[in-house]
């Protein structure tokens, strides 16, 4: 089972260098505020989704193709995950439901229960 955590680069089938696609947890965003955590998870709040990062055409500028040389090797390095896989994130287990390409939160985590 692949292990995911907050702020973890993924991608999809068909997706591509340009793809920006990042987990995203309650717990990378609550930090060790407990307090919040769980007023967060009370009001029904997802504990994981992803996030696609909205894609901006740009001119030639200096350091583009460095950028573009870093971003093609953290997409090489970003974990492939499948529609319908169960995933590990941060110790809680979750079925990957991939809503696709064309939506700012291209994955959904489903948890899985009593696991």
């Amino acid at each position: 089972m692949k292990k995911l955590k907050h702020n973890q680069r993924v991608k999809i089938e068909k997706s591509e260098w340009f793809d920006e696609i990042y987990v995203k947890t309650l717990k990378g965003f609550c930090g060790d505020d407990n307090e919040r955590y769980c007023r967060a998870v009370s009001r029904g709040d997802y504990e994981a989704w992803s996030f696609k990062y909205p894609l901006c055409l740009t001119a030639n500028y200096a350091g583009k193709d460095n950028e573009t040389a870093l971003k093609k090797d953290s997409f090489d390095n970003a974990v492939l995950i499948v529609d319908g896989e169960k995933v590990d994130i941060e110790g809680q287990i979750f079925i990957v439901k991939v809503n696709g390409l064309k939506y700012s939160d291209p994955i959904s985590f489903v948890r899985v229960h009593n696991v």
